[in-house]
């Protein structure tokens, strides 16, 4: 069998084209004709055929532009990721990208690769082999471009999880008798000589009864007087109270001392 010298013009025994046999076509052919193709040539004839179709069909030329520049941004972007996770494992940078963890220098690549996205958008698809690595590198960059927003949006789910918004609440005035924010459970009146007084009412500026609470503590448990009609009379002071231990014990309420201000007081 004589060599061949390849599909040069005048070789008398050119090289066998591949698939351009009766082989290759009849491939070609079952291809063509399977359930599979029948069905994606159906769906793509009902999608170019409907309104909508035909409008985004339209429409997607005007997009090329802004195509080519997003698709420069994402070359970019894609080769910061992958020299991050090489060298400096800083992982996505967002929305400069940083290219050896410098975003200068990412900034002037961007601008570069843009430009040159546009220049090789305007000058047209070329040959087939051309038009086969510009296809494949746009999917890939928009495959990227996919994973780049899940990304972004899982990293905006754990900032809000672990940073949630600030609650604002209002904390109103506490309940009760107290003094500089202590509770006050009992009073304990004296005269001027520092003698204890008994039954003793006390009121406020408008007349009504100054009441000693018993929120702080719940092993303190005050006895209240009552009057003729079987009620409370809460502003009765000193007030008859117990204390229960942790055994249950209950022991009467300690008793302050009060010493008078030695000498006359001044009335102001």
């Amino acid at each position: 069998m004589p060599p061949s010298c390849g599909p040069r013009p005048g070789c008398p025994h050119p090289a066998p084209v591949v698939g351009a046999g009766p082989a290759g076509r009849a491939a070609r052919r079952r291809l063509r004709d399977s359930r599979a193709a029948r069905r994606l040539a159906g769906l793509g004839a009902a999608v170019a055929g409907h309104p909508a179709g035909r409008a985004v069909a339209g429409f997607l030329p005007e997009l090329r532009p802004a195509w080519w520049v997003l698709r420069g941004y994402l070359a970019v972007q894609a080769a910061a990721v992958i020299g991050s996770f090489l060298f400096t494992g800083v992982g996505l940078s967002f929305p400069l990208p940083a290219l050896f963890d410098s975003r200068v220098l990412g900034l002037l690549a961007t601008v570069a690769a843009v430009a040159g996205s546009v220049w090789l958008g305007r000058r047209g698809p070329g040959g087939t082999g051309r038009r086969v690595l510009l296809v494949a590198g746009n999917a890939v960059l928009a495959v990227f471009a996919v994973a780049m927003l899940v990304e972004l949006g899982a990293n905006e789910a754990n900032a809000d999880l672990y940073h949630p918004d600030p609650v604002l609440t209002y904390t109103g005035p506490v309940s009760g008798l107290r003094s500089d924010g202590n509770e006050i459970t009992n009073i304990f009146p004296f005269d001027a000589k520092g003698r204890p007084l008994k039954d003793v009412y006390l009121v406020d500026q408008d007349g009504a009864p100054v009441v000693a609470t018993h929120y702080d503590n719940e092993y303190l448990e005050p006895t209240m007087p009552v009057d003729g009609n079987g009620d409370d009379v809460p502003n009765r002071y000193p007030q008859v109270q117990h204390e229960l231990d942790p055994a249950g014990v209950r022991q009467p309420a300690r008793t302050p001392e009060f010493r008078p201000p030695p000498g006359p007081v001044g009335s102001p």
